[in-house]
């Protein structure tokens, strides 16, 4: 049996037809399994607090972060950067270069990013 809404819409023709959500500052697609709602701003500070302490990088935004809150995406010295909590590691994103272009291929297939990772120093 398919579930349907009251209009007689399948779940999947809803999917085919909602519109992507975007980054309204930046007109970027938030890919799948991504979020831009971080949180409050008591937890984007303390979430940047911890990228600062970890990475010793100035951090200017965190963009996104995975939806088990362990992976963030974020900005430094205008260079976009990824940090994973759980092998407490980072890398600075070499390509694709830019919001859109990052955002489109963490959808697209996040293993294709070229990234160099950050010392452990």
């Amino acid at each position: 049996m398919t579930a349907s809404f009251r209009n007689g819409t399948t779940a999947s023709e809803a999917r085919d037809v909602l519109p992507s959500r975007t980054d309204p500052t930046q007109g970027a697609t938030v890919p799948p399994g991504w979020t831009d709602k971080i949180g409050s701003e008591g937890t984007v500070k303390t979430i940047k607090t911890m990228l600062i302490d970890s990475t010793e990088l100035n951090v200017d935004k965190v963009l996104l972060t995975d939806d088990s809150g362990t992976r963030y995406i974020f900005e430094a010295d205008s260079k976009h950067y990824m940090w994973n909590m759980s092998r407490q590691d980072g890398a600075y994103i070499k390509s694709p270069q830019g919001r859109e272009a990052i955002f489109a291929q963490l959808a697209e297939d996040p293993t294709k990013l070229e990234v160099e990772l950050l010392d452990d120093e």
